[in-house]
């Protein structure tokens, strides 16, 4: 019979987060606070970021290859950021298309495409990244976001704000990290009133806010009990969240 030894307390491992929102937002700003970063560029949006990266991403096996590079010549980055990870998928739909000589990858019969494409997904994760989370890398996978429609049988259908990558690579995705952030505008909410009738309306403003805990219509979450029950926080100062990143996610992440 094998003897098996219990194990206490908390185990600290490099962190794996996903941070979203719609372009201009600061998310691959944000992901630059880090500790010692090194960016894989699957899209360019490092313009005016002075973080370390590889060159721009040409496709998935290049993409491959840029990773096992890395792998070799990492010493001292201490976060490797993927941005973004809608255009990697795109990347990996189009390699499985070509290995299967359509296309599109909605030109696989029942599904298949898709589920080849999420395959690849789980293999990417749960291999190739966890290497460098053994190395004690922390990941940082950046993506826009997206609406979709969620039917729900026992309740009313409704709008949800998630990853903008196919709902299966986006499952296994969310499975797998630890956190997911999302960036918007803060909404603030003011009553009119006309005569004997209130009717409340909701104001975009300018403040930025991240959110950490998950709802109905935001796709979000975070393992740090704090966070979790906070919902958001603001990102107000002038450069995008530091001041942010270093109270409440800088705690977060291996450094």
């Amino acid at each position: 019979m094998t003897d098996y030894s219990i194990q206490t307390g908390v185990n600290a491992e490099p962190r794996r987060v996903v941070i979203y929102s719609q372009p201009g937002m600061g998310k691959t700003t944000l992901a630059s606070y880090t500790p010692h970063p090194i960016f894989i560029q699957v899209e360019d949006g490092l313009a005016g970021i002075g973080a370390d990266r590889l060159a721009l991403v040409q496709d998935y096996n290049d993409f491959t290859e840029q990773l096992r590079w890395l792998y070799k010549n990492s010493n001292g980055y201490k976060t490797l950021v993927i941005d973004s990870i809608d255009a990697l998928d795109r990347h990996i739909a189009d390699m499985v298309c070509k290995l299967n000589n359509v296309e599109s990858i909605a030109k696989i019969s029942y599904g298949g495409g898709y589920k080849l494409v999420s395959e690849e997904w789980a293999k990417l994760l749960t291999n190739t990244l966890q290497a460098f989370r053994n190395k004690g890398m922390n990941i940082v996978l950046i993506s826009h976001s997206a609406v979709e429609r969620f039917e729900d049988p026992g309740m009313m259908s409704y709008d949800r704000t998630t990853l903008s990558i196919d709902k299966r690579a986006a499952r296994i995705v969310t499975g797998w990290v630890d956190d997911i952030f999302y960036i918007r505008r803060d909404v603030k909410i003011r009553t009119d009133k006309s005569g004997f009738t209130e009717k409340k309306k909701a104001d975009e403003s300018d403040e930025r806010v991240l959110i950490t805990c998950g709802s109905t219509t935001v796709t979000a979450k975070s393992r740090s009990p704090e966070l979790s029950q906070m919902g958001k926080v603001l990102l107000t100062d002038e450069s995008l969240g530091k001041q942010t990143f270093d109270k409440y996610l800088s705690p977060l992440f291996q450094s």
